[in-house]
């Protein structure tokens, strides 16, 4: 055994320089490690990085990697091995092996002195250039399920982009079915490992050149190969997997809700994929199909959709909304009785009606500032209209559902009547009818403030949705308005005419007004005088009424139908006052 000197200081800084300058210290380190190992009779250096995937892997094993950093040409003795150990918890290890070369023997207390500290420094930049390459990895991964996230899905479809073989793949975008139940069921750390579980059937399902992805949440996408469509649809059709519950695995079967894009090389790049495989999803959802394919019109409809988005804000500064005016008449001598305040958007070259925009305004969250907007309209025309000594009728102002998740809407409303300095008599606030328990809470809830307030209420659309002869009894409302479904068919049976009586009866016998909505004809006019209910709305009366139109029709007071078409009634305005009651 021959002594060897100390570790020299510039020695050393070569040393740490040479392993600094490239970011991978494992490639580094043969170079770095090269002039020690001469002097220091080294033969050779590996590494042992065992690493716990517990909370990645569904199956709780260890990872286990082997790496050579230096090897000497002429070999190495396999005694007196010098060893050192890097722990980091549970998390895993490093285990570092120093292998004399075969002509040297033991090494000295100096050598070993020198070899612990510089096998030290590579291990620690070996574990820095782990957590390099672990940060790197995590920025494109889901920290959950070890799938890539978004952006190491964009990774991979870029990466098909440049090699020219987008065309040879689907995308998909799909949400897992029923994961919200699982989590009840379940509890929340259960239900992550069930996802973590069908991320092991999603890495066991795709081939090396495929992908899928997780979002966050229940929602995954994919990009699978062409030839392989029918086999993902029956994968997303249901996989089964297992949820543990005390003790015992229950079986499950994950489906899902999916959209997908067949990719063609003419698509401009990765972003038009992801807003491609959303839109169909969308379709998906709204449709209540378990998968849906993107089409020509979806894509237009997508992008109609983001104009009126995109476009909302400025239009209500620029007051590009302009306000309609839909009769409400009382059957008996056609004597306007009220008006429904409704909205049309002049976009551009076009009048936009609102069976367009509302929906789009709702899904966005948007539309209860143009509600807002349409009563703020209501009630300057109606200051208008008294200051100018006209007579008005009531105006009916739409509220959507969505708004009534606001809980100031009561407020804020009361807010722009009072700005206006409007009779609240002159003022109805009409609610389209709930579809769901929570939706019936939070309405009522609102309906109570506006009774307080003194404001009258209308449910619009009555008949189609919750609890509907209930509601009558629970909702402190003004009044009705039947859908027009009731009487919108020709063969009416003596089971719907009973229905419409029963509501019409029930509302007279609790003092509330009924109107009925879809008005067309003359015999769905006999039939509602039949039945007791003596106001309407509909095209029979006309169409909405733009405002310069409407303030006509409001110095006529009646109409009368001649064919479908409008006219002024000569009937003596003293015999209408005295058959009116109002």
């Amino acid at each position: 055994m021959q002594e060897k000197s100390f570790l020299n200081g510039h020695e050393f800084n070569i040393f740490v320089t040479t392993l600094l300058g490239d970011e991978l210290s494992v490639q580094a380190a043969p170079k770095a490690l090269a002039p020690f190992a001469e002097k220091h009779g080294i033969g050779r250096v590996d590494m042992e990085i065992t690493l716990s995937v517990k909370m990645t892997s569904t199956t709780g094993e260890e990872r286990h990697e082997s790496i050579l950093l230096y090897e000497d040409p002429a070999g190495y003795g396999s005694e007196h091995v010098w060893t050192k150990e890097y722990s980091a918890n549970e998390r895993g290890s490093i285990v570092t092996r120093v292998y004399p070369r075969a002509d040297i023997g033991d090494w000295s207390d100096a050598d070993m002195m020198t070899i612990d500290t510089i096998i030290s420094v590579l291990i620690l930049h070996v574990a820095r250039s782990n957590l390099l390459d672990r940060l790197q990895k995590s920025s494109v991964t889901n920290y959950l399920t070890m799938l890539p996230n978004s952006g190491g899905f964009l990774d991979r479809v870029g990466r098909a982009f440049a090699e020219r073989r987008i065309s040879e793949y689907n995308a998909y975008y799909f949400n897992l079915k029923g994961t919200g139940l699982l989590n009840v069921r379940y509890g929340p750390t259960e239900c992550d490992w069930i996802l973590r579980r069908y991320a092991d059937l999603c890495r066991a399902f795709v081939l090396p050149d495929e992908c899928i992805g997780h979002l966050g949440g229940d929602n995954f996408v994919a990009m699978i190969r062409k030839d392989r469509e029918d086999a993902f649809a029956s994968f997303l059709a249901g996989a089964e997997t297992y949820a543990e519950c005390s003790g015992a695995q229950v079986p499950i079967i994950i489906r899902t809700t999916c959209g997908m894009m067949r990719m063609e090389d003419s698509l401009p790049g990765p972003w038009m994929v992801m807003a491609g495989i959303a839109v169909s999803l969308n379709y998906a959802r709204q449709h209540n199909l378990n998968l849906a394919e993107l089409t020509p019109q979806m894509m237009a409809q997508a992008n109609r959709q983001k104009e009126i988005q995109q476009g909302f804000n400025s239009a209500l500064r620029n007051r590009d909304f302009e306000t309609y005016y839909q009769l409400k008449v009382d059957i008996r001598n056609n004597r306007i009785v009220g008006t429904e305040v409704l909205s049309r958007w002049k976009l551009g070259d076009e009048i936009v009606g609102p069976s367009e925009y509302i929906p789009v305004l709702e899904q966005a969250g948007l539309v209860e500032e143009l509600d807002l907007y349409v009563l703020e309209e209501a009630c300057k025309n109606l200051r208008k209209w008294k200051q100018m000594g006209r007579d008005i009728v009531p105006m009916s102002v739409n509220f959507s559902r969505r708004d009534l998740c606001d809980p100031r809407l009561a407020e804020k409303i009361i807010d722009v009547i009072r700005t206006y300095q409007v009779d609240r008599n002159d003022i109805l606030i009409e609610i389209t009818e709930t579809t769901s328990e929570r939706e019936k809470e939070m309405m009522l809830s609102f309906l109570r403030q506006m009774d307080a307030y003194r404001i009258a209420t209308s449910i619009d659309d009555f008949g189609t949705g919750y609890s509907s002869l209930s509601a009558l009894r629970d909702y402190p409302v003004s009044e009705i308005k039947i859908d027009r479904s009731f009487i919108n068919h020709s063969n009416l049976k003596d089971k719907d005419k009973a229905i419409i009586g029963s509501i019409i009866d029930m509302a007279n016998r609790l003092h509330v007004d009924v109107i009925t909505e879809g008005v067309e004809n003359m015999e769905q006019v006999a039939l509602l005088k039949d039945l007791g209910c003596n106001r309407a709305q509909g095209f029979l009366y006309g169409r909405p009424l733009p405002k310069e139109k409407f303030e006509k029709m409001l110095e006529q007071k009646y109409i009368e139908i001649n064919g479908g078409a409008i006219s002024e009634q000569a009937v003596p305005e003293k015999a209408l006052q005295e058959s009116y009651s109002s």
